[in-house]
């Protein structure tokens, strides 16, 4: 199976950017089946990718034209999903999965736990894309973030209001400035 990367080229340049530059652990939130993990683990550090790996969240994807064309013949269950990412997680050493809800108390005390006294140089997020959801996400892993460390955002566009939303909050109550807008936003923990 292929690992899957489901962003523009202009977005997997941004990604790589940040992580080039990014210095630590990366933390992901939303792996999907690995795609932009595997494109950041070329920096050779850890990468802890959280995602709950259910097929129920990836049900407006699997009615896209690009899955439908590209991987008609894959029957996802959310055992094989997870499965699939864990092919990955065993082909490339520094690379380590948390399962679950990634605002879950569990979940966080976790990635705690792989980071161990380290905090994280970037955190890129590509879960769930409600306000709720997001806002959660920056203010539990804003924590975990380094200051002055990247906090990069994908889907920050109108179709994804609560992502735009959520980025705008943390930026205009100070936690966050934005150094690269677009269509994944690169910011910077104050």
């Amino acid at each position: 199976m292929r690992h899957i990367v489901v962003m523009s080229s202009d977005d997997r340049r941004t990604l790589l950017n940040v992580a080039a530059v990014a210095t630590g652990p990366i933390i992901e939130i939303g792996s999907f089946f690995g795609g932009s993990a595997m494109m950041m683990s070329e920096f050779k550090r850890p990468i802890i990718c959280v995602d709950k790996w259910e097929v129920a969240c990836l049900d407006e994807v699997l009615k896209t034209h690009y899955w439908q064309k590209e991987f008609r013949n894959i029957k996802i269950t959310d055992d094989n999903f997870y499965a699939i990412f864990r092919e990955l997680e065993k082909a490339i050493p520094f690379i380590k999965s948390v399962r679950g809800d990634s605002v879950a108390p569990f979940t966080i005390e976790r990635v705690k736990s792989l980071l161990g006294d380290e905090l994280a140089g970037m955190i890129f997020i590509d879960g769930l894309h409600t306000f709720e959801q997001v806002s959660a996400e920056i203010s539990a892993y804003l924590l975990l973030l380094k200051t002055n460390g990247f906090m990069v955002f994908h889907d920050y566009h109108p179709d994804f209001k609560g992502v735009v939303e959520a980025v705008n909050d943390a930026v205009n109550d100070g936690r966050l400035m934005v150094v690269k807008p677009g269509y994944t936003t690169v910011c910077r923990k104050l």
